[in-house]
């Protein structure tokens, strides 16, 4: 999977959906990414989402998924999308387009394969003898979903950070917990993402939140406010 001729595309058509490929794209970098193996856009990206409002990824469609990310600290906002394919290219080997916007953009769209489950491969795994020994199950849903890729996003902080808050409250709690400090700590997404997503924060912004925050991420939304009487 690669990156062909990222550019700068200022065309801006009003009036049109958020996954319309000539859409909102003032000041976006885009770059096609020519997938080298089948990819499922809504089930790979999907996966690094936390409930269907989370801050950080939109899945709006099987082929159109809006993230927010950091590279380098900057923030990022991207529109993944399918090309329109004939009836001679399979849906999962379409072409697929990303759109970035926000200071950190141009240099971000270089990792955009990798979000795609680039470097994923099954090959060398479905080829040994120890994939035979997996439950039949197991190899069942590989089949089913030849398109589903696990991403590789570099973003270990905020990897981390969602891990380690499911791993102190039960899941729902968790979400919500994850999607509140995402807004307290975070800024709005750059360009024309959808409402409500947010850049996670970086690093030494997570570090400034205090304690009696992360407590209160978790219970003011799953305790009802104390009485006034």
């Amino acid at each position: 999977m690669r990156v062909v001729g990222a550019c700068n595309d200022d065309e801006h058509v009003l009036g049109s959906p958020r996954c319309s490929r000539a859409a909102f794209r003032i000041g976006a970098r885009s770059a096609p990414v020519v997938p080298a193996r089948p990819v499922h856009l809504g089930q790979t990206l999907s996966v690094l989402g936390r409930g269907k409002n989370d801050p950080t990824v939109r899945v709006l469609s099987p082929e159109c998924v809006w993230i927010t990310a950091r590279h380098q600290g900057l923030a990022v906002s991207a529109r993944f999308t399918r090309v329109p394919g004939g009836s001679n290219v399979a849906a999962l080997e379409r072409d697929i387009v990303v759109d970035a916007w926000g200071p950190g953009a141009s240099e971000w769209i270089s990792s955009a394969p990798n979000w795609c489950g680039a470097a994923d491969d099954w090959t060398a795994f479905e080829s040994s003898p120890a994939y035979d020994l997996l439950p039949e199950q197991l190899r069942l849903a590989r089949r089913r979903h030849p398109g589903l890729r696990l991403p590789a996003t570099g973003a270990v902080t905020d990897r981390a950070v969602i891990a380690i808050i499911e791993q102190r409250v039960t899941a729902i709690e968790a979400i919500r917990a994850y999607r509140y400090l995402v807004g307290l700590a975070g800024e709005p997404a750059p360009g024309p993402a959808p409402a409500g997503m947010f850049v996670p924060p970086t690093a030494e912004r997570w570090r400034t939140i205090p304690s009696w925050q992360w407590h209160r991420a978790a219970w003011i939304l799953t305790v009802p406010p104390p009485s006034c009487e």
